[in-house]
């Protein structure tokens, strides 16, 4: 019998996928393709976030779908975040037990969600030197993809000239547990002492970067909020990595 494994191919349009809701880019076109000199017994196709966590699933039995359709949401509902690569991983199996696998990397764009008048753009992946606020002084991939960010974020911000822009600057905590009186204490001096007066010197360093971008430096203001409006808890150790952003709250 053949020990072949399947050939597959997997590719993803449109890029980068923006699913905010505009009409532009809203959908994401996956393309799937596998061949094998046995029959196929079944397929998966993994989304997985952008530090490897399962987000997103589907699969069956056979060949695997030529065309799957994804309108960028987790299997609980969370949409994906901004500015981040996520990995789309196609597996296909025959009925002898050979396997093949591709990947395809699917990098989002910067996500402006409408909230009633106000726009808001949450960003996770702005990356600065440890305990500090310079987003400069990190290795060069996270350097690049800095200048990558912020670029794309002033011809954003450039497209709403007649709003104004709250830079806020959030943290995550290292004592999150709260079961005694000592860790509540702990996380209230973590707060006050730290995280607080980091986050907002983040946001400082985060806005003059785009006055260098062409940002009009009087349609900015800053606020450091830390650990105080976490996205997730901050128990949640596989997905605290969201509580470290900027966020760019966008008002008339």
């Amino acid at each position: 019998m053949p020990e072949t494994p399947p050939a597959v191919h997997v590719a993803v349009s449109p890029l980068p996928f923006s699913p905010d809701g505009d009409g532009v880019n809203d959908l994401l076109q996956i393309r799937m393709e596998a061949q094998s000199l046995l029959p196929l017994d079944r397929w998966t196709l993994d989304i997985v976030d952008p530090r490897g966590n399962p987000f997103v699933s589907f699969g069956g039995r056979g060949a695997p779908d030529r065309f799957i359709t994804w309108n960028g949401l987790s299997d609980s509902g969370e949409l994906v975040q901004s500015a981040e690569d996520y990995t789309a991983v196609l597996r296909v199996s025959d009925t002898r037990g050979n396997r093949a696998e591709m990947s395809a990397t699917i990098p989002i764009d910067i996500l402006v969600m409408r909230e009633g008048d106000r726009l808001r753009i949450r960003i996770p992946s702005i990356q600065f030197a440890p305990n500090t606020p310079d987003l400069f002084d990190v290795d060069r991939e996270d350097l690049d993809r800095n200048l990558a960010t912020l670029r794309r974020l002033a011809v954003i911000l450039e497209r709403y000239p007649d709003r104004r822009i709250l830079i806020e600057g959030h943290a995550a905590h290292v004592f999150w547990q709260e079961s005694t009186a000592q860790e509540r204490a702990q996380r209230a001096e973590e707060e006050r002492s730290r995280l607080a007066p980091l986050s907002r010197a983040r946001a400082e360093e985060v806005r003059q970067a785009l006055i260098i971008l062409g940002i009009d430096r009087d349609r900015m203001q800053i606020q450091g909020l830390g650990g105080t409006r976490p996205v997730v808890p901050h128990s949640d150790r596989q997905n605290v990595w969201k509580n470290r952003r900027v966020e760019f709250i966008l008002e008339r």
